[in-house]
């Protein structure tokens, strides 16, 4: 099973690149995750040999894929979280779209649970409002650095088209789903003559993470105490072994994630790099062992739950265990 398995209970829709990820729902029976984690060899204490010492921990921030941020971002953005750059007007499948970039300069994930809602200025004085229509529950979640493509566009064409007589409106500001607005001075103008502004497409562009040298092929075991308390640091190991007959880098370190779920989903995960400087390379067969701590949140509700821990590659290896939450 890989990382996304186990992380995720959905797989996000997908178009051209990597879309607005909907928000899902984690429906994960706790009394069947003793027996997914023991098919997927995330048990509690695994089978490959642990060395000694362990490598010590650093919170060092560090990049969730795309997919996994949009699980566990859950703060709006605002506007101080985002920037905007208008990029030049083009013309798809007869639709005249001004297209904008969102990037998120914020320091944390946030999440954008459907496109903002432009606001256009028009020749007479009046205003519209772009149509949000199919993508109005369309939702972006984005990392820091991490950005997304928000298009609106207007018909073309029609029959009382009149190229000699434009109705050029201006966007002048983008409402977010989450409150505040971003100003839009350097927006192009579109043509309303055949029809309102829409969304013509939103989504997360695609992010490339960093290059790899078969971490996916990585076996995860982790030994962990089996409850944890609220407002405390939990400590546990992760054991990482390579099962392979070639040497695997682990340069430059990855990230991973680490984080708690319940039968209503994603309670919390933080996400780090993992602190690999002084193993370099695993040769086949080895193992390198690596002291981890997550930061038990004061807020949490008390119960059952499932801890896991994933590389952040694309099919990373992870693992996991049922924990009391107390």
């Amino acid at each position: 099973m890989t990382g996304k398995e186990i992380v995720m209970n959905a797989t996000a829709p997908s178009r051209r690149r990597v879309l607005g990820l909907r928000r899902m729902t984690w429906f994960v029976p706790l009394v069947a995750l003793a027996v997914v984690l023991s098919a997927c060899g995330g048990a509690t204490k695994g089978s490959a040999p642990l060395q000694s010492p362990e490598i010590p921990w650093v919170a060092t921030p560090g990049h969730a894929l795309q997919s996994q941020v949009a699980q566990s971002a859950s703060a709006p953005c605002g506007p101080a979280d985002l920037s905007v750059s208008p990029g030049p007007p083009a013309e798809i499948n007869g639709i005249r779209v001004e297209n904008l970039r969102l990037t998120n300069v914020s320091a944390t994930a946030c999440e954008l649970t459907s496109p903002p809602t432009v606001t256009w200025a028009l020749p007479s004085g009046a205003t519209a409002a772009t149509s949000l229509g199919a993508y109005a529950q369309a939702m972006v979640a984005l990392a820091p650095g991490e950005s997304a493509t928000f298009d609106v566009g207007a018909p073309a064409t029609c029959a009382s088209y009149n190229p000699a007589a434009p109705n050029l409106a201006s966007p002048t500001s983008a409402t977010l789903p989450g409150g505040g607005t971003l100003a839009l001075a350097n927006a192009a103008q579109l043509d309303l003559q055949c029809g309102l502004p829409q969304v013509a497409e939103f989504f997360a562009d695609a992010t490339t993470s960093p290059p790899t040298s078969g971490e996916a092929a990585l076996q995860v075991a982790i030994e962990a105490p089996s409850s944890m308390s609220v407002g405390t640091t939990y400590q546990y190991i992760v054991t990482l072994t390579n099962p392979t007959t070639t040497g695997i880098n682990l340069l430059p370190c990855p990230s991973y994630t680490e984080g708690l779920t319940g039968t209503s989903g994603i309670l919390n995960s933080a996400t780090y790099v993992l602190n690999c400087q002084s193993v370099g390379q695993l040769a086949p067969g080895a193992s390198a062992t690596f002291q981890m701590m997550y930061l038990v949140p004061a807020t949490l509700s008390t119960g059952p739950a499932k801890f896991w821990w994933v590389i952040q590659v694309t099919d990373g290896p992870s693992g996991g265990s049922v924990v009391q939450v107390s």
